[in-house]
Parts: structure tokens; sequence; C-alpha cells
């Protein structure tokens, strides 16, 4: 070894295992999409509208859930998801209100 540190082959990666995730996370929010697109004139807030959306694809969520608890762990794992399905929530809010803007 000259001047720096060797890897070790079992370090944690994130940037791996994100993408290694980033299939299953995409599916959740093309399920999340599809559930909103035929909806969008439903009588509904977007709030409501959003979390259903994401209720709807709780499967997604727990097939990337599981995943990252095999790669990270429970505790991170729960706070990942958490942080994503937030930030989703959010977003699927701003775009109803968009899609809903321009009709």
């Amino acid at each position: 070894m000259t001047g720096g540190l060797a890897v070790q082959a079992d370090e944690f990666n994130p940037l791996i295992v994100y993408e290694e995730a980033r299939v299953l996370n995409d599916q959740w929010q093309a399920c999340a999409a599809t559930f909103i697109n035929g909806r969008l004139q439903a009588n509904q807030t977007e709030e409501r509208l959003a979390e259903q959306a994401l209720d709807r694809c709780r499967a997604r969520q727990d097939g990337l859930n599981r995943f990252l608890i095999k790669r990270i762990g429970r505790t991170s794992s729960s706070n990942v998801v958490a942080l994503l399905r937030e930030k989703y929530r959010s977003g699927l809010i701003a775009a109803i209100a968009e899609l809903r803007s321009r009709e």
C-alpha cells in the first residue's frame, strides 16, 4: 500500500446500494404515478390523492424496504423509506396541482 488506505471488499458503499435499489424505487414511483393518472378529475384534495396513491403502491414500497433491510439493516431502511415516502408524497401533491391547473 502506498500513501492511501485500502478499501475493504465488505465495506458499505451507499452508491452501490442506491444503484441496486433503483429499479425497485422506480417501480414504486411508476405505480403511484399510474394510480394518479386516471384520477386527476376525482373530487379529492391533492394531499388525499397522493396518500391514496402511496397506499395503493404499498407492495412496491415494501419490496424496496425488504431489499434495503438486507443491505443496510432494519432501522436505516425504515428511515430511508420514510424519507422517500415523504419526498414522493410532496412531489405527487405538486404534480397533481400542476396537472390540474393545466386542465
